[in-house]
């Protein structure tokens, strides 16, 4: 979904960036950190930025993983879910009528190939998303059932030991699959350079491109991991601003505000037209760790807060001209789920 192109592309010069090493180190958390090393080396950004950052379309994963060709390897693990998260949005009523409506998100994302040269690397992974709508009286907006499938392909080139290129390609199916036309796939990508300043802040300059903005599909971006000091972090990630405090090795937490949003090819009044769904978010966020399970490092990351400027828009199936939109009210927000590590 989107908003106002002036809105969205001042929100798209957020950026993702990687969890940093930890301060201090148990046994435990050194686990962690290796993964994190690897992650941070290569250009990696955690799933849980992906869609949430769900999430979302219109965020860009510099690179998808990396490592050896050996998928066992720390961090790595081929065709298992890296994180699986349930997003719920609403209930919210219709502004000026009667009528409310919410939205849930069920998503997953899977690792598939990666590999490794001495400066070169590269990644394959995919996520799948189902989205339930559920409206009632001035808030329905007679769509129901909504599928994503996301695949990424992206690399990389190492210039020296703190530097990095790093680009990628990301189709994706976006679809009610009442209508299947080459419409319903979206293309996008991006190129970025990428620079590890310190062990304290780490950047990346970049352009993407997502066909969904319509007027405006190439956007410039600023991506930043700032560690404040050892117990403050600052993260710009995607649509995504986080300021978070460690408490300790195990416990995170910190205000977070966030972007919501989707783009469908639906058949609506028996036409071909663009779904969008648009919130803004703003809340608390928090990240337990989980302990070591075996060779399995689970994180449970959970989002709560509150939703605003929430909008629904249907478009010509191109994106040029708005059909019908709509405003709810603000509305409650929560998103929980488990991230993996190896």
């Amino acid at each position: 979904m989107s908003i106002s192109k002036q809105t969205f592309n001042i929100l798209l010069l957020t950026g993702m960036l990687l969890n940093g090493n930890a301060w201090a180190q148990t046994r435990e958390e050194a686990a962690y950190n290796k993964v994190a090393d690897q992650y941070e080396l290569y250009g990696y950004v955690p799933e849980e930025n992906y869609a949430g950052r769900d999430e979302m379309e219109y965020t860009y994963e510099p690179l998808s993983g990396a490592g050896s060709i050996d998928m066992s390897g720390d961090g790595y693990n081929a065709y298992f879910p890296s994180s699986s998260y349930y997003e719920l949005l609403g209930p919210m009523k219709a502004k000026n009528g009667a009528g409310h409506i919410h939205l849930t998100n069920w998503t997953t994302h899977i690792k598939l190939l990666k590999g490794q040269s001495e400066r070169f690397f590269w990644g394959l992974d995919t996520a799948f998303r189902m989205t339930w709508v559920h409206g009632k009286g001035e808030a329905d907006v007679d769509v129901d059932r909504l599928y994503t499938i996301w695949l990424t392909a992206s690399g990389g080139y190492r210039l020296s030991p703190s530097s990095w290129i790093l680009a990628g390609f990301n189709p994706q199916i976006s679809t009610d699959f009442d209508t299947w036309c080459s419409r319903d796939i979206y293309w996008g990508g991006h190129l970025s350079y990428k620079r590890k300043v310190s062990e304290m802040l780490t950047y990346s300059l970049g352009v993407a491109f997502s066909p969904q903005l319509g007027d405006s599909p190439i956007i410039p971006f600023f991506l930043v991991d700032w560690k404040i000091n050892p117990e403050w972090t600052l993260k710009f990630e995607g649509i995504r601003l986080s300021v978070m405090n460690k408490v300790s090795d195990r416990f995170a937490w910190g205000p977070f505000c966030s972007l919501v949003s989707g783009t469908w090819t639906v058949n609506h009044n028996r036409h071909h037209e663009r779904f969008e769904w648009t919130s803004g978010v703003l809340g608390i966020t928090s990240e337990t760790k989980l302990g070591k399970w075996g060779s399995l490092l689970p994180k449970l990351a959970v989002d709560v807060g509150m939703s605003f400027y929430n909008e629904a828009r249907f478009k010509t199936v191109n994106g040029d001209d708005d059909l019908f939109k709509k405003r709810m009210d603000p509305g409650f927000y929560i998103k929980a789920g488990l991230q993996f590590h190896y």
